[in-house]
């Protein structure tokens, strides 16, 4: 399924399930273009906008949000969510999640993949999220790509440090 925002905001504001916006299953796919909103906001503990479980989800562009979400967890919303060897690859859009260090993240038992190539990622650093179990990669970025700070948040673009044995830290000025 291809989704163009073309402007408009999905939202669904009455999930008491927390299902997400979107719920990519098994042998489902999903690619999401243009400009537009989706809020993950809902009535339940989790308030995610896409939830990838064992699907595949392709982000081109848009705006991502559950800013505002309230619940149990108040201190761990997932944005976006991959499990269940789900796959993720986002090329552009913004993100900005209640819970900035929780903007993307995965089952730390049933994981899936996650490729990062472009987009501002508000107050979350998809290079170096921290979130992750001990020994697992916390770098969601694309090879040849790098996260840069930018007033707040984190640009992803490709670098273009050409034959570094080293990719460039979010600190190195290589777009």
């Amino acid at each position: 399924v291809i989704i163009d925002l073309n402007g408009h905001t999905i939202s669904v504001p009455n999930d008491t399930e927390g299902n997400g916006v979107f719920r990519v299953l098994a042998d489902g796919e999903l690619i999401i273009d243009g400009n537009g909103t989706i809020n993950g906001v809902g009535e339940n503990d989790y308030n995610m906008a896409i939830w990838v479980d064992g699907g595949k989800v392709v982000i081109n562009g848009g705006y991502f949000t559950n800013v505002g979400a309230t619940g149990a967890a108040a201190d761990h919303f997932d944005l976006i969510y991959v499990k269940n060897g789900g796959i993720l690859e986002i090329n552009g859009g913004k993100f900005e999640c209640e819970t900035p260090q929780w903007t993307i993240n995965q089952n730390d038992n049933y994981p899936g993949t996650i490729t990062i190539k472009g987009g501002e990622f508000v107050g979350f650093d998809p290079s170096k999220t921290n979130t992750e179990p001990a020994g697992a990669d916390n770098n969601f970025v694309a090879d040849g790509y790098c996260a840069k700070a930018v007033e707040g948040s984190y640009v992803v673009a490709e670098h273009n440090y050409k034959g570094v044995a080293t990719p460039p830290t979010f600190e190195a000025d290589g777009f």
